[in-house]
């Protein structure tokens, strides 16, 4: 019994001991820098897509949505114009987007007049070394849409 009682007192020692030295390794670890990456180069229009799909609309309904862009590059972006059909509306931002930030475009179509598929093209027209970007909205307007 002696023998089994110092066993357990030895280890329970070894594991104070253990853990002790665990601790203070894991204090005197330092902290890893952050790495900073810089973004160099003329700003540059990134969409999350090129093509969008909106679904079956019934006709006369109002559509929106918001497309979301980051400036991926090292200058401040301008967005000059964005233009759409008649029966699409945008509202961008008018102020520089910095470096790296992100934003949206405000889309509201409307379906009024308009039967089956429909393709809108957004063109867009900033001040990077791609002035123009395209983005297709796909849709279909029904006169009837069903519940299902």
């Amino acid at each position: 019994m002696k023998a089994y009682t110092f066993g357990v007192i030895i280890f329970l020692v070894l594991m104070i001991s253990a853990c002790h030295r665990k601790a203070s390794i894991i204090s005197e670890r330092k902290p890893v820098p952050k790495q900073v990456i810089t973004i160099t180069g003329p700003p540059k229009f990134q969409p999350d897509s090129m093509v969008y799909h909106l679904g079956l609309i019934r006709t006369g309904e109002v559509k929106s949505m918001e497309i979301g862009f980051v400036n991926g590059g090292g200058e401040a972006l301008e967005i000059k114009l964005v233009s759409a059909c008649e029966c699409t509306k945008v509202d961008w931002p008018v102020l520089p987007i910095p470096s790296g930030e992100r934003r949206t475009l405000k889309i509201s179509y409307d379906s009024r007049e308009k039967s089956g598929p429909q393709i809108v093209d957004l063109d867009i027209i900033t001040n990077a070394a791609q002035e123009h970007t395209f983005i297709k909205l796909l849709l279909e307007v029904s006169h009837e849409v069903s519940k299902y």
